[in-house]
């Protein structure tokens, strides 16, 4: 388990005009930024991207819009910041939309008694073809109890909402999840710096404190 002191948020501005990029982006931003840092494609370490942050979104037509205030966010370990920080300078392809990456601020994991993540996802294997979205979300709370359980972290957790995740093409289930009321600040900060579930570098299963409106 990593030490929690070690794992930082890194946000990036991004310059670029208003531009249109796919409403489930996850996968085309982790290729731009595999492709100019080969060395986090495979990588052995926890690396965890978020979707970008700051974008609108467009229904009708089916996408996203970023804004002026659109952020890069990537969750690592201090031992590899300077691999991150080489994006700086370099452009994103993101779905045919190009940004350049500025330089960012790095900020330390915070203890919340309440944490949100967008997707998370497990491998449900014993979904049958045939089942719907509750006994997929039965299988799924399982899965995150167990995972939660061998971490060491004890809170409670609801579903608050339903996402789908696509990686070269193939569709996966996912859920928005909120777990609160943790025994400790440091069962708040595991959960931040482990994640939960799969596919961290498609933005799922990575925890941020509760938005207070």
């Amino acid at each position: 388990m990593p030490d929690v002191d070690q794992i930082v948020d890194v946000a990036f501005n991004l310059l670029g005009r208003r531009q249109a990029i796919p409403k489930d982006h996850n996968y085309h931003l982790f290729s731009a930024i595999s492709t100019i840092k080969s060395e986090i494609h495979g990588a052995d370490w926890p690396i965890g991207i978020f979707p970008l942050i700051g974008v609108k979104k467009r229904p009708l037509l089916g996408d996203l819009l970023t804004t002026d205030r659109t952020q890069l966010r990537v969750r690592v370990p201090t031992d590899h910041l300077t691999v991150i920080l080489g994006l700086i300078g370099h452009t994103l392809d993101i779905g045919g939309a190009h940004f350049r990456v500025m330089s960012p601020s790095v900020y330390p994991l915070h203890p919340s008694q309440s944490l949100d993540a967008m997707r998370v996802t497990f491998s449900l294997t014993n979904l049958q073809p045939d089942d719907g979205w509750s006994r997929a979300e039965e299988l799924f709370l399982d899965s995150a109890k167990r995972h939660l359980e061998s971490m060491g972290v004890t809170c409670k957790m609801i579903i608050t909402g339903r996402q789908r995740l696509a990686v070269k093409g193939i569709q996966r289930m996912g859920w928005s999840l909120r777990c609160f009321e943790f025994q400790s600040e440091e069962q708040s900060l595991i959960l931040q710096a482990v994640g939960l579930g799969g596919k961290r570098a498609f933005g799922c299963g990575l925890f941020r404190p509760t938005r207070v409106n």
